[in-house]
């Protein structure tokens, strides 16, 4: 019988969970009768063998057969021959371990629906991304288990759209990233949206940060690790018509509030969000408190979702507005609306931002007295 020179087994590690093709090698020439075979021993975490199969369809000068079973921890392939007297010779023996990039992205922001993050344009939000099982400190390992790319896509909807559809307009922040420590690492810290717009305060959009794997034995493409997006909401705009600044009024007219891009309430924290218009003695306060809220407002309504909040109108009649002028049960003198100057104010309440957002305000005259001007002539 002639003698077998060394055989050679692929020796790599590879991502996890990867069905392998090992290939064997015996030089010299082979009797008819000698039969390679290749025994696969797969770990379990704990370092102990878990399984023992026998890898087919190895014959003849050279020839290569899968994996029997995907690996998930590590395995070594023993490289053997059996001759007709049933008597085996061990050839070669290598170990293959496993890898397996992991990513976690955070969002931190103030608001967020349904388990996705939200702002709105003027609100900072951060992104924070932590990386493990890269195999930096090993020479061997392929250039796939060093590191992993991170994507920052910017979606900005299509007019009067709340999420894509098809029609939105897509970009990407920066070249792509790379991480090649495991640690944490802080992608954005503390910023307002990078959402390209020709006019910010109407934008409405999302930010998308996903974290890949590069393409590795068995993986022709790239592994898609983690994913996470936020949702950008716009400015709310509006204004309030039926009444002229300074106007000198007997009685308050009905008044049209006009806006558009409310500002969602959430689901998950219980962040209410609303709009509220209010009545109040004097010129506009230079701030609002909570207070004035419970004191001078006609309306309070509450934004709760993301539909049919683009754009609306609606009446406030007489009766409503004239219903301030007569509350007698105020706690304090102010609230009596005494002949004089008057501010109906719209405002939105939010998540967003410490303060409300005064969106239009119109300052009258109210008067309970009809003034006449008039010329009196007289004749001999």
């Amino acid at each position: 019988m002639r003698r077998f020179n060394r055989a050679n087994l692929l020796k790599f590690k590879t991502m996890k969970y990867t069905p392998l093709l090992f290939i064997a090698a015996l030089s010299t020439h082979l009797a008819a009768e000698i039969t390679p075979m290749i025994r696969q021993t797969t770990t379990s975490d704990d370092g102990e063998p878990s399984s023992v199969k026998y890898l087919e369809n190895v014959s003849g000068l050279s020839g290569s057969a899968p994996a029997y079973e995907a690996i998930s921890t590590s395995a070594y392939f023993e490289l053997f021959s059996i001759d007709d007297n049933n008597q085996r010779k061990a050839h070669d023996k290598q170990s293959v371990a496993t890898y397996l990039p992991e990513a976690v992205i955070t969002i931190t922001s103030v608001d967020s629906d349904d388990g996705i993050a939200k702002t709105r344009v003027d609100t900072p939000f951060s992104v924070n991304i932590a990386v493990s099982g890269l195999l930096r400190n090993n020479p061997d390992a392929q250039d796939a288990a060093k590191w992993v790319n991170v994507y920052h896509q910017l979606t900005e909807y299509a007019e009067s759209s709340t999420e894509i559809d098809g029609n939105e307009t897509v970009s990407q922040a920066n070249e792509t990233r790379q991480i090649k420590r495991n640690k944490d690492v802080t992608l954005l810290n503390n910023v307002i949206t990078q959402i390209p717009s020709s006019d910010l305060s109407t934008l409405c959009g999302e930010e998308q940060i996903s974290v890949f794997a590069q393409p590795d034995f068995g993986f022709e493409t790239p592994t898609q690790l983690a994913i996470a997006k936020i949702k950008v909401w716009p400015m709310t705009t509006g204004s309030l018509t039926g009444i002229n600044h300074l106007d000198e009024l007997l009685s308050i007219p009905p008044v049209t509030v006009s806006y558009v891009n409310a500002y969602p309430g959430s689901n998950d924290r219980g962040n209410e969000s609303s709009l509220d218009i209010l009545l109040y003695p004097g010129e506009k306060k230079t701030s609002l408190t909570q207070q004035d809220f419970t004191d001078y407002s006609l309306v309070s309504m509450s934004t709760s979702t993301w539909a049919d909040l683009r754009s609306e109108s609606f009446l406030l009649g007489r009766r409503k507005l004239n219903r301030n002028f007569n509350k007698s049960n105020k706690p304090h003198d102010n609230n009596k609306f005494d002949p004089g100057i008057h501010t109906i104010e719209f405002v939105q309440r939010t998540v967003c931002a410490a303060e409300p957002d005064r969106i239009d305000s119109v300052t009258f005259n109210y008067c309970q007295t009809l003034r006449i001007n008039a010329n009196i002539h007289t004749s001999n």
